[in-house]
């Protein structure tokens, strides 16, 4: 095993460095903000404020941090001195973020109940999601009145399959967890109508909206969540959780409602289908199932835990990626259809 070369004599510190081969880390998400002194590490724990430059460095390093690779090889990868690629781990320790070799190997980790550990894992990543997801970064920069109403059309497609999905968990779930999954499926349905109604407001027929083609990650997404409700129903309680709407005072939703369409100079009360749905989707209390059912969660075994957790994973990078194929097609259509079409045998 390769070895890490430190100017320090001190017995502790090179049994510390050593630990530090082949590092695993918890999962961390970082908001960098590379004009402001400070940026922000993300846990279950909680939020910590790290040094800009510091977290800059660290994600040099950081792609190289797998099970795999020495402290030697993530320094050559990284084309970070080995030095500075052992202070930034050692920076991680007080976090909790940095799992050494060694509590590794003795499954030593403290990881709690499973199902409150998930929970607290997928409300991060849904916090990570609202930096993600079009209809929030229209209020960061300034996007084409075509962005928008693709993100319309997609989530079209998407809330009309969404209760599908979930059926797909009911009918593979028994006893309470099929009877939650079932309803939820229930009060789902039907709820693609509020979309249909704010693109007809923007002068859209039901008739192409109805024919119009999801993107592909539309698409992908859809099937990764029947995929990922195969390995364990319970995961759509965690997908609930990390995607339903939370309650949101009404003058804020309206204020945002506004601010949207005055920007993109929609018909005044455009866009109000689409936040109606989103009141009425807190009202039904869906974002917190989890919470009320989380001991309808699995607690092992260690494979399928790590099934639904890499699954869930996935589902949000689709979401990312949906989010990033959205503002692609939709951002400059350059002859482009919109919306997206079928394309037919009879066209070729």
């Amino acid at each position: 095993m390769a070895g890490v070369q430190v100017s320090s004599s001190s017995e502790a510190m090179l049994k510390l460095v050593s630990k530090l081969d082949f590092p695993l880390l918890r999962e961390n998400v970082w908001r960098i903000y590379p004009d402001a002194a400070m940026s922000f590490l993300e846990t279950i724990d909680g939020l910590y404020e790290v040094d800009t430059q510091g977290a800059l460095e660290f994600m040099r390093i950081r792609s190289h941090c797998t099970p795999n690779n020495t402290i030697t090889v993530i320094a050559e990868r990284s084309g970070v001195s080995q030095e500075r690629v052992v202070a930034s781990l050692l920076s991680l320790i007080a976090p909790n973020v940095l799992i050494t070799r060694s509590v590794a190997q003795a499954n030593e980790m403290p990881l709690g109940d499973p199902g409150q550990v998930l929970e607290r894992v997928v409300s991060l990543w849904g916090r990570e999601l609202q930096h993600a997801i079009v209809i929030n970064r229209l209020f960061d920069k300034s996007m084409s009145k075509t962005v928008l109403i693709g993100w319309m059309f997609e989530m079209y497609h998407y809330v009309a399959d969404f209760p599908h999905a979930i059926q797909v968990a009911a009918d593979r779930a028994k006893g309470e967890l099929r009877a939650v999954l079932t309803r939820y499926a229930q009060e789902e349905h039907g709820h693609e109508e509020f979309v249909v109604q704010a693109l007809l407001n923007l002068g859209f027929s039901r008739s192409e909206i109805v024919s119009s083609r999801p993107l592909a990650s539309t698409r992908a997404l859809c099937l990764l969540m029947r995929d990922v409700f195969t390995t364990h129903p319970a995961a759509a309680l965690l997908l609930a959780h990390m995607v339903e709407a939370a309650e949101v005072p009404e003058d804020m939703l309206l204020a945002r409602r506004t601010k949207i369409e005055h920007e993109y100079e929609l018909p005044r009360n455009a866009l109000e289908p689409i936040f109606q749905h989103q009141v009425i989707d807190a009202a039904l209390g869906h974002q917190s199932l989890l919470s009320r059912h989380r001991h309808l969660i699995p607690d092992s075994p260690e494979p399928l835990l790590d099934a639904v957790v890499s699954g869930m994973h996935d589902i949000k990078h689709m979401f990312e990626l949906q989010s990033e194929e959205i503002c692609s097609y939709y951002g400059n259509l350059d002859g482009k259809f919109l919306p997206a079409q079928t394309l037919r045998f009879a066209a070729l």
